[in-house]
């Protein structure tokens, strides 16, 4: 048996940021994803985030790859909404992805719980709000 720690935040947004993630609907959506993730193998620690955006603490084995588990969490939340629900949804291709060590997972699941805290406080992390992650995953600070 492989012995692996593999920790990611991973953050995506709604098509042009829009605040399509209501109240309404947002358990769902979190609910679609992280059942998504699990069926795709990752084992998910914290999962959050606003109208129009998300983020998600999961660890990936290595026979996993994240894009793919990206590709079927977008794939299947867009697909459940728009032709299960009715409700136009859309995310916005690429997403953001930072490794997360073992010393720092608590934190960054902290963080993720405490988004909509964050949000209305504005103590967003640094380096996050200074750097801008564009659709090619290019970076510009």
């Amino acid at each position: 048996m492989a012995y692996w720690r593999l920790y990611y935040h991973i953050v995506w947004t709604t098509k042009n940021r829009l605040p399509l993630i209501t109240e309404a609907i947002e358990p769902l959506v979190h609910r679609v994803i992280g059942s998504k993730a699990q069926a795709e193998g990752g084992r998910v620690y914290a999962l959050n985030g606003m109208a129009d955006h998300i983020h998600l603490v999961v660890a990936l084995p290595p026979s996993r790859d994240l894009a793919s588990l990206i590709k079927a969490v977008k794939g299947s939340t867009s697909h459940l909404l728009n032709h299960e629900h009715g409700i136009p949804f859309k995310w916005q291709p690429g997403y953001g992805a930072f490794t997360v060590g073992p010393h720092g997972l608590d934190a960054a699941i902290g963080y993720v719980k405490g988004q909509k805290e964050h949000h209305r406080a504005g103590t967003l992390i640094d380096a996050l709000g200074r750097t801008r992650i564009h659709l090619r995953g290019e970076r510009r600070s």
